[in-house]
Formats: structure tokens, sequence, C-alpha cells
């Protein structure tokens, strides 16, 4: 995944759909992705948003 994200193509298309670009230790990685669902699970329970 880290060099994928190394290729300006693929840099340059993220960039596009205004995606973050970030790589590095499968840990790190994990670690923000857990603290993305956990403060998102949030924002969506306090605004009461209901899957349709």
């Amino acid at each position: 995944m880290n060099e994928a994200l190394r290729q300006p193509q693929v840099q340059d298309q993220l960039k596009k759909l205004s995606a973050g670009i970030f790589g590095g230790p499968i840990d790190k990685s994990s670690a923000y992705m857990r603290e993305e669902i956990d403060r998102w699970a949030a924002v969506i329970k306090s605004a009461n948003i209901e899957l349709q």
C-alpha cells in the first residue's frame, strides 16, 4: 500500500477525490482508522442519523 501511495498518478487521483494521503506502519494506519470510526460513529449518533 505504501508503495502505491508513492506513485504520482495515485496521489493525483486521491487529491481529485479530496482524500487524505497517508501511509506508514500497519499499526499506525490501523489506529487512525479506529479513531476515524469512533469519531464518525459519535457524529452519526449525536445527529440521530439512521440508515435508510
